[in-house]
């Protein structure tokens, strides 16, 4: 079955529809942060074809390339915070493919904290500015604390898991944002 089919069938996209326009003018629709964007095709051509639009973290939105036999799934833009990470692991997953990941929190195993609670519907505040410094010093291996006041602690994983350990108080001396 062609690849867009099989994407289709699984919910992965929408609709097949050939392009009415141009796909730099087609694009122009969908470049919102809370759309995925999925290309078949190469990441350098994706990658041209983007770069005008690309704003931040905050605005862009999940962009994953696909090979044309599905076997490799990239995320290049949104990997955290847009969710293009998990999605690569979903499509791959549904596909037979690989996620090509090659963000350092997974590979090192630490928490994306850039994204971490947008599973529970938790909304970070703060400046983006803090949350960089706040990622910046996680990667530098620095100890990082959690100041949690309610709700539930199931975030914090099993006993001994590196990102979560009970080392992690209830209460830090000093506010991260």
């Amino acid at each position: 079955m062609p690849l867009l089919e099989r994407l289709l069938l699984r919910g992965h996209i929408d609709r097949i529809k050939p392009a009415d326009q141009d796909i730099s003018t087609a694009l122009d629709g969908h470049w919102t942060a809370e759309n995925v964007v999925l290309f078949v095709g190469a990441v350098g051509a994706v990658t041209r074809l983007i770069a005008a639009r690309i704003q931040g973290k905050e605005k862009d939105p999940a962009v994953l390339v696909l090979d044309p036999k599905g076997k490799f799934i990239i995320p290049l833009l949104g990997g955290h915070s847009a969710g293009a990470e998990q999605r690569a692991r979903e499509i791959a997953m549904d596909l037979g493919g690989q996620a090509v990941i090659t963000g350092a929190c997974a590979h090192e195993g630490r928490l994306p904290l850039d994204a971490f609670g947008e599973g529970w519907g938790w909304k970070r505040s703060g400046s983006v500015a803090h949350w960089r410094d706040l990622m910046v010093r996680q990667s530098q291996g620095s100890s990082i604390s959690v100041h949690q006041s309610s709700g539930s602690t199931a975030w914090r994983g099993p006993e001994g898991h590196p990102c979560c350990t009970t080392s992690i108080p209830r209460m830090c001396q000093t506010p991260l944002i």
